[in-house]
């Protein structure tokens, strides 16, 4: 997925690195918005309520995980 948006945990959210990255390897892992969902509710209720960075990078992978279910390779954001 190809958007101008940034995707990312801030590191004034969640300092530790490890504990990061095993969210985003959980992310890119999930099949499906119910495995997102999941995911969000750990983190929300392991780090408190996220910034918006956070909401953003979570729509974004349901973004990806709807695309691919639906067989798209990519998504690009066209600027017009």
């Amino acid at each position: 997925i190809n958007l101008s948006a940034n995707f990312y945990i801030p590191e004034e959210y969640i300092q530790d690195t490890k504990q990061k990255i095993e969210f985003y390897k959980k992310l890119e892992a999930a099949q499906s918005i119910d495995e997102v969902d999941e995911i969000e509710l750990e983190i929300l209720d392991r780090f408190g309520e996220y910034p918006e960075a956070v909401e953003i990078f979570l729509l974004q992978e349901k973004i990806r995980v709807l695309s691919s279910n639906l067989g798209f390779e990519q998504i690009n954001e066209e600027k017009g």
